[in-house]
């Protein structure tokens, strides 16, 4: 009988032969085996088209038993079935990077895609109905939710971990149980239940290295800790050739970066358009409630490591002297600082509209790595390696650390942050930024990270 690693409560000791247990923890066969259906594509879209044509169409009749037109019936199906492609592809795409909030990914990508379609339809002149449209979007999301909670369900987690794996590198990844093993025959004996090992810790003359082999060519999952890392928390630890990965990624001769500036300078015009009154509005409710400017001026270091001023509402009081600049550059949670106005907009993260003017002026964008005083960079690139790749892309107002872990409070969160930063800059893309807008709605509207 294998030993559970003594630092980790989720690590487990097994035989190969001790199935009864395993199968304790990936639940009842019944549910494994639905869950197992759902993940097929087919299986998912095949639910899709009853909970979106089928469906409604019964609910209409029942609705309308004196009937309807013919070809009202007709655009109907087909934008319903338009719009379940359409938000079908935008849900994969979007589920890719393992995040936990199912329906939200399932009400955004559904809305976009049905209002899409139903938007294009009114300028062709052709109105379906707007009943069955509505019965159809609201059932898709159901099921989408559904099926990405199933999936989630069926994805328990179990792992096999061959001797030299140091499993304290995979503390941040969740609800992962870790059966530890000594012999290829035991790891043989769990089936496809994927392995972890940390090839630079198995020796050459051990029968793991052609163990691992056959296993990766006959289809099961075979990790490197920093692979399942990446994969399941969606951070990246920067060591070795991770760092040559991460170099080549943004590359500056890529269409989307270059496209992303582009949408950047057009949103952010209209954006400062609409925005203009509550900004001015919000500026002078600043000046009242406390002595200060209501914009707040920063040097922070941003694209290709290049200082720039950063604007934001004051949401603090005159910064105390007392304490190192480090301590001061980094606000703390329940600082006491911060001004109840400033309370209020931090949480809702709308101090940092005026931020607008630097993606204008190109210093920033909508979603990349927040960016950082001059004195915490200079600091963190002195203490932490590689920290400078984080400056391949512009800084952003919202990023994927922030709708991960929220605001740091103290210099020793600033490595998970960086992690989550990497994993930006290496899966930088327009589905990733579109992930992020949506999570950045929940922030909002749910003050998480805040301080």
């Amino acid at each position: 009988m294998t030993q559970p690693h003594p630092n980790l409560p989720h690590s487990l000791g097994f035989s190969h032969t001790d199935t009864r247990s395993l199968d304790q923890m990936q639940g009842s066969g019944l549910l494994q085996t639905a869950a197992a259906v759902l993940e097929r594509m087919r299986a998912q879209l095949s639910g899709g088209l009853i909970v979106a044509i089928a469906l409604p169409a019964v609910i209409l009749r029942l609705l309308f038993p004196e009937g309807v037109y013919a070809i009202d019936v007709l655009i109907s199906f087909g934008a319903a079935l338009a719009s379940l492609i359409a938000g079908f592809t935008i849900f994969r795409k979007l589920s890719a990077y393992g995040t936990s909030c199912h329906g939200l990914i399932s009400i955004a990508s559904f809305t976009a895609s049905f209002a899409s379609v139903a938007a294009a339809l009114w300028l062709l002149n052709l109105l379906p109905s707007p009943v069955f449209l509505s019965i159809s979007w609201a059932l898709t999301v159901v099921w989408f939710w559904f099926v990405s909670a199933a999936t989630a369900y069926r994805r328990p987690g179990i792992y096999i971990v061959p001797p030299g794996t140091d499993l304290r590198k995979l503390a941040a990844v969740p609800n992962a149980t870790w059966i530890n093993v000594k012999e290829v025959s035991e790891a043989a004996g769990f089936g496809n239940i994927p392995v972890v090992s940390d090839t630079g810790a198995i020796t050459a003359d051990t029968d793991w290295p052609s163990f691992l082999c056959e296993a990766a060519i006959n289809g099961r999952t075979v990790l490197t800790p920093d692979q399942l890392m990446e994969t399941s928390a969606g951070r990246l630890r920067i060591s070795g050739g991770y760092a040559q990965d991460i170099a080549r990624s943004p590359g500056q001769d890529a269409i989307y970066p270059r496209a992303k500036r582009y949408v950047d300078v057009l949103t952010s015009l209209v954006a400062l358009v609409l925005l203009c009154p509550v900004m001015l509005l919000l500026a002078v409710i600043i000046r009242m409630e406390s002595p200060g400017p209501a914009i707040f001026r920063q040097k922070r270091m941003g694209y290709r490591g290049r200082e720039f001023t950063v604007y934001k509402f004051r949401s603090m009081r005159a910064a105390r002297e007392t304490g190192d600049a480090l301590s001061r550059d980094m606000t703390q949670t329940d600082d006491d600082r911060i001004t109840p106005i400033g309370r209020i907009i931090r949480k809702v993260r709308i101090d940092e509209l005026p931020q607008i003017i630097n993606i204008l002026k190109g210093e920033m964008s909508w979603i990349g790595p927040r960016p950082e005083t001059v004195n915490l960079s200079r600091h963190y690139e002195r203490n932490i390696p590689h920290y400078r790749y984080r400056h391949m892309v512009r800084p952003g107002i919202t990023g994927w650390a922030q709708v991960r872990q929220g605001h740091v409070v103290s210099v020793e969160d600033v490595s998970t942050k960086l992690e989550y930063d990497f994993f930006y800059v290496k899966h930088l893309s327009l589905w990733l930024d579109i992930l992020i807008a949506v999570l950045t709605v929940r922030v909002v509207l749910t003050g998480h990270g805040a301080k």
